[in-house]
Formats: C-alpha cells, sequence, structure tokens
C-alpha cells in the first residue's frame, strides 16, 4: 500500500472514532437525549443511590407541569402549584436546553446533605431531596421554560407525592445513600480514567497498518 493511501486511511479512521467518541460520555450515546430523558435518568441515578425504586414517566403530569411552569414563566413568580412538586429557577440569566431538568435534579440533591435521617421530619432546607428520593413515588412529569427574565424554571410533579410529615413516613421512605463516601462525579472520574479512549484505538489499529 502507498504511502499516500496509508495516510489517507489513517485520517479517515481516526476522524472517524473522534466523531463517534463525541457523541458518546461513559459509553451512552448523548447527541440526542431529551429533556424527558434528563429528568428520568437523573432521578433514577439518585433513586438508585438510596435503594428505592426508579421511577416512570408520567404524560399527564407533564401536562400539568407544563402548564404550571407556563404561568410561572409569564407572571416572573416561584411557588408550587400543588403537593407533590419541585421547583427549580437558575440563579442567573441562563437559556433553556434539554438538559435543564438534569440541572434541576442535581440542585434538588443538595438537600441530602442538609437532611437528618435520625430525625427524619420534613425539612424546608433539604424537602427537594426527600421528594426526589421518596419510595412511594412511582411517576414524574416535568416541564422547563424560559422566564420573561431570561432565567429557567423547571417544574416537576410527582405521583403519588412524598413528604408526608411523619416520622414514620420519612423512615419508610428516606433512606441514607449506599455509597455517601463516593460522589457521582467521583465515581465517573474514576470510570472515566480506566477507560480506554476510542482514538488510542484508532491509533494504534492505523499504525498495525502501517507497519
Amino acid at each position: 500500500m502507498s504511502t499516500s493511501r496509508t495516510m489517507v486511511l489513517f485520517m479517515y479512521i481516526f476522524w472517524a472514532v473522534i466523531s463517534l467518541e463525541a457523541n458518546y460520555v461513559n459509553g451512552q450515546q448523548t447527541a440526542s437525549k431529551t429533556f424527558k430523558q434528563y429528568c428520568v435518568d437523573t432521578h433514577n441515578s439518585y433513586r438508585s443511590k438510596h435503594k428505592v425504586p426508579n421511577i416512570k414517566w408520567s404524560d399527564t403530569l407533564e401536562k400539568e407541569a407544563k402548564s404550571w411552569a407556563q404561568y410561572l414563566s409569564e407572571s416572573n413568580n416561584l411557588f408550587r402549584g400543588s403537593k407533590g412538586e419541585n421547583l427549580y429557577l437558575s440563579t442567573k440569566v441562563q437559556p433553556y436546553t434539554a438538559s435543564s431538568c438534569e440541572t434541576a435534579v442535581n440542585e434538588f440533591y443538595t438537600g441530602e446533605s442538609k437532611y437528618s435521617y435520625d430525625r427524619a421530619l420534613l425539612s424546608r432546607a433539604s424537602e427537594r431531596f426527600t421528594q426526589l428520593v421518596w419510595k412511594n413515588t412511582l411517576e414524574i412529569g416535568a416541564a422547563g421554560l424560559q422566564r420573561k427574565d431570561n432565567k429557567t424554571v423547571v417544574v416537576v410533579r410527582y405521583n403519588p407525592p412524598g413528604n408526608y410529615n411523619t416520622t414514620v413516613a420519612f423512615k419508610s421512605n428516606v433512606f441514607p445513600a449506599s455509597s455517601k463516601q463516593t460522589s457521582s462525579s467521583q465515581s465517573d472520574a474514576s470510570h472515566v480514567q480506566i477507560q480506554i479512549p476510542l482514538t488510542l484505538v484508532a491509533v494504534l489499529a492505523a499504525m498495525h497498518i502501517l507497519a
């Protein structure tokens, strides 16, 4: 094989794999991930960490969330429309994107550090976290919009709703994380460290062809 043809083949393999790798994060395709998928996946990632069942998407709850998000975006307000609801508002001008639900759920989870598993009672500082991981909640629906002030609002509705303010209810529905010492970001980082990049595979394959 001529040197020029070999180099063309090398570049083709290299850029093809670069393109493929760009559409994957930790082995999962991300190019076409929707708002709905971000919502469900992020919820279930945290729920799994706290040993509670996965939730499913509800079109009915989605319609309710859209209606409330529309009101909040038009009025520039932020208050709950019903029980079993979590709200997120960006702290600065932020465009609405498909990943806005992931951002919202990540913020809901920050309340975990403020929740007392010993007291096991409702707290304003942790109520979004406890609803997020409430065991008996089976489904969610959500919607996000950009408000008139250009901040993003996300509404998530839950069914059955959680946060029933009794110690028995909280101890039966909110459990400590299975491995509190390992954050999701640390887990992702360790996964990336042991993952062999696809580009390296391409380079090695091309070197074999050149030999």
